[in-house]
């Protein structure tokens, strides 16, 4: 996948190096960061001392409305390694870990590098979002890692990725989505009931309980669609997700669609608190696999026993 360039972020983000008046406010944003991180060890969450954790390394503050601290960002220059950004909880997804790291673009070399923790699903579908790709991985304090990396050009082991748009489904769009489900059956050799379709359909979009779906357009075209089921897992001790259908047509696929869906997906996942993703991969399907492996799902080694109850 190509890297993407950072869209503009919006006009009420303004983003400066740190100052010394800055320096409770930022502290203060990095304990409510840790402290609702559920994927930190409880050790790493003792010890929030944000002036420590980056000493050394050149900071840069965040300011949205009313001149709110609401994102801070510490990079290692001799390096290009970007070593945090954390956003205020109140103001995720408006744009400002875009615009913190837009602020580097000018001054700092590529390629940059970054650590980030497998179980940070989020945060790993905002990285693949913007173009970073997984060079190496590790293991830290913080529990396993995705060793990431955003380069001046194209990935060369990757197609060229087109701009594509996705939304959530509605009961309006029960008709697209059976049809999208219909071509993935009969590309898997599957027969499809339509009937029984809407009627699933129906009852996963009534309530948001259940989970939710979302639709891929490119222009005007679906290109694909993902459906997310949730229930509570006693081995995680909360709720856990499944990606129960993803569908790209193959006219679309190698454009990035696969990659915004789940995007959306884990997004939706991290607002629910879901401590957990699961997703059932043919054992032939390596283009899934790769997919899903950059979003830091794994073989977890089991297998799945299903039986019809009614």
């Amino acid at each position: 996948m190509s890297p993407q360039p950072m869209p503009n972020p919006p006009k009420k983000l303004a983003v400066r190096k740190i100052e010394q008046s800055d320096a409770a406010a930022v502290q203060r944003l990095y304990e409510r960061a840790v402290a609702r991180a559920v994927w930190l060890p409880a050790g790493v969450k003792a010890d929030a001392n944000f002036a420590r954790a980056s000493q050394g390394e050149a900071v840069f503050v965040c300011h949205g409305p009313e001149g709110r601290l609401v994102g801070i960002l510490s990079v290692w220059v001799p390096e290009s390694f970007i070593h945090h950004v954390y956003v205020d909880p109140e103001f995720e997804r408006q744009g400002v870990g875009t615009a913190l790291l837009s602020s580097l673009e000018t001054w700092l070399p590529l390629p940059w590098r970054l650590k980030c923790v497998i179980a940070n699903a989020s945060a790993r579908a905002f990285y693949t979002h913007h173009g970073w790709i997984e060079v190496g991985s590790g293991s830290s304090d913080q529990g396993p890692y995705a060793l990431l990396e955003r380069r001046s050009g194209p990935d060369p082991d990757a197609s060229a990725t087109t701009s594509t748009r996705v939304r959530s489904a509605t009961k309006n769009d029960i008709p697209v989505l059976v049809e999208l489900m219909r071509e993935f059956y009969t590309e898997s050799k599957y027969s499809l009931d339509g009937d029984w379709a809407v009627r699933s359909f129906n009852q996963l979009l009534q309530s948001t309980d259940r989970g939710a779906a979302w639709i891929s357009f490119l222009s005007s075209d679906p290109a694909g669609y993902v459906v997310l089921t949730t229930r509570h897992s006693m081995e995680f001790g909360g709720l856990d997700g499944f990606v129960d259908d993803l569908f790209v047509r193959p006219a679309f696929r190698r454009h990035g669609v696969g990659t915004s869906l789940l995007t959306e997906l884990f997004r939706e996942c991290s607002k629910r608190r879901v401590l957990a993703v699961h997703v059932e991969v043919g054992s032939d399907n390596a283009p899934a696999q790769a997919l899903c492996r950059r979003f830091g799902l794994s073989n977890n080694g089991r297998q799945l026993f299903t039986v019809r109850v009614a």
